[in-house]
């Protein structure tokens, strides 16, 4: 043999060694990369045993190491200072006398006369968070990227009690979906992540308990275990108890007042392995598009500085949640969500909006689907509260847009923005999170500048958020958006108040008590505030939960979870192009080793 004969084939074998290192190493470190990028988003969940009566809950699967569990996001700080995945077991929901309320005696008339006969006293928790009132909802936000189902049923309940959970229209009467009663099993289906509120109804005083565990579609093999959410309904209202201490500066004394906000996909608790929520470094600059999803606008903590910031859920750019720079961003605003004004719609709630006929774009404070869902934050500063201010800065020639929150039948409850000039979304009292419908009503560009401003004048840097309406969507077929008129069919007539009694009305819950802007005066709405006008019997049928191997309704499945994320198939893709790689050099080796051997 040659020595150039002998070289050629030495360097083929190393090139082939090489590669085979090179392959071998792909794989665990692969492997660990998609560890890494999923990592459990919650250490542990507590089992301490607590009572809540206020703040927002989030109830659903959530994510623990390469398993996922059953847990009660707790983000009410009643019991401490950072947000807390329970243990359902270990926690009762206190609903007080301060959520009952009477059937009005227009029911029959509103869709809801399943509640009670006119006068007859309910405890009714709205889909809407009153203050800081007791605001369960479900969530699977935190879990492995699928879509996950509730299964519910029935446990225990005081004698001739009932209940139910449904979510209403923020425009019309009636019930929009039933999720769950006391009538039989039943199952909350959705196909993607999400997270909703809803109205929780009470007919009587007592201990409800509810059986629930979470299925990812029909793959029964991973359905968590099962779990109970107890309720305590009625007695005496719990006294406040004091908030954990914070570390933050003491906030001034303030008027009280309500805080109107609406069902949301509340920003996740947060992990702190969340790459977009480097509460050290600078926001995302990355320039992008968002055609739906969950956005936060508002004051983030950035070291030392406080920044306003937009807070993007989407996950359309990132698997984590990104703080971005909202100069860096264009929501758009495409053709579904294009509305045209009814009759009822131009006489009343939207008369504002234009004349029957005109064409609106309607971005409704309740989400629908996975649609855009802009609305506004400032949980994610220093605990304290801030104020919100908007300044128009530019927009199509004859445009018009509003920001606001709607009343039970879709009127202006407070204006948080418009074209006509600067405006003040007053929150400094506490953090909050709030979620506004905004109307458009020509296509192309509008630009608003925004800021957050402190209970104690602290401002951030004015930001310009964009709006890109009815140009060409990249996303397209925005999921879960449906193609319909959201703003329904509006009543044309109020029904009448009920008579006065000492019993707290809807008005105690925060409902606007005129057609126009809160504050008014008129009679105090029914509960037909809360629907769309279809009876309980045309609600969406409530599906029965298959049976588990024992034969029973509902069982007690203790199947070991079955671990997936979405998201770790772009792993997979690395994982996989890395060992391709591996095997052309390989072959690559291969050749050289022929070839010299040929030649």
């Amino acid at each position: 043999m040659t020595l150039a004969r002998f070289s050629s084939l030495y360097r083929g074998l190393c090139v082939g060694i090489c590669a085979l290192i090179f392959c071998v190493c792909a794989m665990p470190f692969s492997g660990i990369t998609t560890a890494l990028a999923y990592e459990a988003t919650v250490g542990s969940i507590d089992d301490t045993p607590v009572r809540l009566n206020s703040g927002h809950i989030d109830i659903g699967p959530v994510k623990i190491g390469n398993e996922i569990h059953f847990a009660i996001g707790d983000d009410s700080h009643q019991h401490a200072t950072t947000s807390v995945w329970r243990s359902p077991e270990a926690v009762t929901f206190e609903v007080g006398e301060t959520h009952k309320v009477r059937v009005p005696d227009n029911v029959s008339d509103t869709g809801l006369g399943f509640l009670g006969a006119p006068g007859s006293e309910i405890y009714f928790l709205s889909q809407t968070q009153q203050g800081n009132s007791l605001w369960p909802g479900f969530s699977s936000e935190h879990a492995d990227g699928r879509g996950w189902n509730w299964e519910i049923a029935t446990n225990s309940l005081p004698e001739g009690a009932r209940w139910w959970a449904y979510t209403s229209s923020s425009v019309s009467t009636g019930v929009q979906e039933m999720l769950a009663s006391y009538e039989h099993p039943s199952v909350i289906e959705r196909s993607k992540p999400v997270h909703l509120h809803n109205n929780w109804v009470f007919s009587s005083p007592g201990t409800y308990v509810i059986d629930i565990r979470a299925v990812p579609g029909d793959d029964y093999a991973a359905a968590t275990q099962w779990h109970t959410l107890t309720f305590e309904v009625g007695g005496a209202d719990a006294q406040p108890q004091p908030r954990p201490t914070h570390t933050t500066s003491t906030q001034r004394p303030v008027p009280p007042t309500s805080f109107p906000t609406t069902t949301r996909q509340h920003d996740p608790i947060d992990s702190g392995n969340n790459s977009g929520d480097n509460r050290n470094g600078e926001l995302n600059t990355d320039h992008v598009e968002i055609t739906k999803g969950h956005i936060d606008l508002g004051p983030v903590k950035r070291g030392d500085r406080f920044l306003f910031a937009l807070g993007d859920e989407s996950y359309q750019h990132s698997p984590n949640k990104e703080y971005r720079d909202p100069s860096s961003v264009t929501m758009v605003v495409g053709d579904h969500f294009k509305h045209t004004l009814s009759a009822s719609n131009a006489r009343g709630a939207l008369s504002f909006a234009g004349n029957e006929g005109d064409t609106i774009y309607f971005v409704d404070q309740t989400q629908h689907g996975n649609a855009l869902w802009p609305g506004f934050s400032s949980e994610h500063a220093d605990g304290n509260g801030w104020d919100f201010e908007l300044d128009p800065v530019s927009s199509p020639a004859g445009s018009r847009w509003w920001a606001y929150t709607a009343d039970s039948f879709g009127g202006v409850q407070e204006m948080f923005g418009s074209h006509e000039g600067s405006s003040r979304i007053n929150r400094s009292q506490q953090k909050v999170h709030v979620h506004n419908n905004w109307i458009f009503t020509h296509s192309g560009t509008y630009v608003i500048n925004m800021r957050a401003i402190r209970y104690d004048g602290h401002t951030t840097d004015w930001a310009p958020v964009t709006f890109r309406v009815c140009e060409a969507v990249s996303d397209a077929g925005v999921s879960g958006v449906a193609n319909t008129n959201v703003l329904g069919a509006a009543t044309s007539t109020r029904p009448s108040a009920p008579s006065s009694a000492a019993l707290p009305t809807l008005n105690a819950l925060g409902v606007s008590a005129s057609g126009g802007s809160a504050g008014g005066t008129g009679g105090v709405p029914p509960l037909a505030a809360f629907g769309n006008g279809d009876a309980l019997a045309a609600a969406p049928t409530l599906p029965v939960m298959p049976a588990d191997s024992g034969g029973a309704a509902y069982g007690n499945n203790q199947a070991t979870p079955v671990h997936y994320d979405a998201t770790a198939v772009q792993s997979d893709r690395r994982h996989w192009l890395m060992l391709i790689a591996a095997n052309l050099f390989f072959l690559l080796g291969l050749s050289f080793m022929v070839y010299s051997k040929v030649s």
